[in-house]
């Protein structure tokens, strides 16, 4: 950089750095509602700049702290305050903001914590402060609300549930869940440890009293709980009156029901700008992506754009996963699949914290960073357990680049495929080196298909033979082979006596077909394997 251009580059830095908010503006804005929880450290403290607000997770990435205002709402313990700690030095977060009954732990723990620690009295409200400092906060945080990314339904789901004091789901309309809570220790029942698995509710919401009643509803709706279940807060969630879904809080001390309903009414808002900036931008996502992995699939000259444009990085493994869901009991097939990659996706992202998946043909594919065959297996698994319905999954080789991914999805759709239609491999989940054989043995069917060598041969006399007379040739001639030609083993199979498999054999002799020549038995075997 030339010295001019350093010169304006300081220069652009002092005045941003001048016009950046300072703890002395949230004490102005909040006289007697906010203090300093060491006195002599006020003046210091105030001094500092900050740049942004952050809600405190498990987990927050590093980068997000450093100069930032970090709100640490709920029970404070010494546990979490060595961790807030530790943070805090680590990343330079400005200061810190904990509720006011905290101040007995601070003093006595002292430190780095203790000198940037801002305490919140008890009559401020939590949402309505974030609010209040994030629009004191600098430029580059137009997509937050609430010191939350727009759209963000988890990091929702984790804040309301750490205001509220209970587990929270947030559904969408079609009773997809669409954001849960992870906050450690909460309470939950078996409605939510199902519906947290599936990711959907067991009913649809057409069907069930609760979801009618609560579309019906303007505010939060009280449910008691029934048997072993907790009773619910629920809030109906609109936006120019269209209803975008429902959020659900867990209420394991009935007494707290007046204060849940408050609670979620106050936050309608809230969740309404989320879900809505949810439901659109998921919308442009999943076109996009499916645009980007069918580029990716099938077209060599943009290959390398689309795997650029879906974020994957060059060098970094990746692993493509098909899956083929068949659910008899869903009218619209096309509903059910838009279904199944919500449920994928959501899943994916839970595990490997990034994916891209779309719906090709019959199959929901998704692209996954690799973290070796035992993290994926259980992952497809996992998809399968929840679906309960007929599911199977195919996994193909890592890939680190443009042509790597490709083959991955390819591989992946292939072995999916095979696994539904081939009887011969009882697996759901399978990679690509699990049925290597197989899937080379179908392709080089699929070729003699197609050159017409097949018709009229021995296995096709052998089906006619069964149709004609009701016999069971072509199955006795399959498992024969199966077994390498021992009879017992061929009787055992079949459960059958051992001399009704040999006159079986014998009557195939007498239709022309020498089962004592190799290549016949490798011909019947190949035929025989298709079906």
């Amino acid at each position: 950089m030339s010295t001019p251009d350093a010169a304006r580059a300081a220069h652009v830095a002092h005045d941003a750095h001048a016009a950046a908010p300072s703890v002395a503006d949230v004490l102005a804005r909040l006289p007697g509602s906010v203090r300093a929880a060491l006195p002599e450290q006020a003046s210091a403290l105030a001094s500092r700049p900050f740049d942004g607000v952050r809600l405190w997770r498990e987990h927050l990435a590093p980068e997000a702290l450093r100069d930032a205002l970090l709100l640490v709402p709920g029970r404070i313990d010494a546990a979490l305050l060595e961790e807030l700690e530790q943070a805090i030095e680590a990343h330079e977060a400005a200061a810190i903001l904990l509720p006011d009954d905290a101040a007995a732990l601070i003093a006595e723990r002292g430190g780095a914590l203790a000198s940037r620690a801002l305490l919140v009295t008890p009559e401020v409200d939590w949402i309505d402060l974030a609010a209040l400092l994030r629009s004191l906060g600098a430029a580059g945080l137009a997509r937050e609300t609430a010191g939350l990314r727009t759209g963000d339904l988890f990091a929702l789901a984790q804040a309301f549930a750490t205001l509220a004091g209970g587990a929270i789901s947030i559904v969408d309309a079609a009773g997809r869940i669409v954001g849960y809570s992870t906050l450690p220790n909460q309470e939950i029942d078996e409605v939510r440890r199902q519906s947290t698995l599936t990711l959907r509710e067991e009913a649809s919401p057409r069907l069930d009293d609760e979801y009618r009643l609560l579309a019906r509803s303007a505010a939060a709706q009280w449910f008691p709980g029934r048997g072993a279940n907790f009773s619910r807060a629920a809030l109906p969630v609109r936006a120019q009156g269209e209803l975008l879904g429902s959020v659900w809080l867990i209420v394991t001390d009935d007494a707290g029901a007046a204060k849940a309903l408050e609670f979620l009414d106050s936050v309608a808002g809230l969740a309404a700008h989320h879900m809505l900036e949810a439901r659109e931008s998921a919308s442009a996502e999943t076109q996009r992506d499916a645009d980007l992995l069918r580029t990716l699939l099938t077209d060599e000259t943009f290959r390398p754009i689309a795997f650029a444009e879906l974020g994957m990085r060059a060098g970094t493994d990746y692993r493509a996963v098909a899956f083929i869901v068949l659910d008899d009991r869903e009218a619209n097939p096309v509903l059910d699949a838009w279904r199944q990659l919500h449920h994928i996706s959501l899943t994916a992202r839970s595990i490997f914290g990034w994916c891209r998946a779309a719906i090709i043909g019959d199959q929901v594919i998704c692209m996954i960073p690799d973290a070796g065959d035992d993290v994926v297996e259980s992952f497809a698994g996992r998809v399968l357990d929840a679906t309960r319905l007929d599911t199977w999954a195919g996994i193909g080789s890592p890939g680190t680049d443009a042509t790597g991914a490709a083959a991955s999805l390819r591989e992946a759709m292939a072995v999916v495929a095979l696994l539904r239609t081939t009887g011969r491999v009882r697996m759901r989940v399978a990679t690509l080196g699990a049925v290597r054989e197989l899937l080379s043995l179908s392709r080089l069917l699929e070729h003699l298909d197609g050159v017409d060598v097949s018709e009229d041969d021995p296995a096709a006399r052998l089906r006619t033979y069964d149709e004609t007379f009701g016999t069971e040739l072509t199955a006795t001639l399959t498992a024969f082979l199966d077994n390498l030609g021992n009879v017992q083993r061929t009787a055992s199979e079949l459960h059958v006596h051992t001399n009704t498999v040999r006159y079986r054999l014998e009557r195939i002799a007498q239709l022309g077909i020498d089962l004592d020549a190799p290549h016949v038995r490798l011909w019947l075997w190949l035929r025989l394997f298709a079906r």
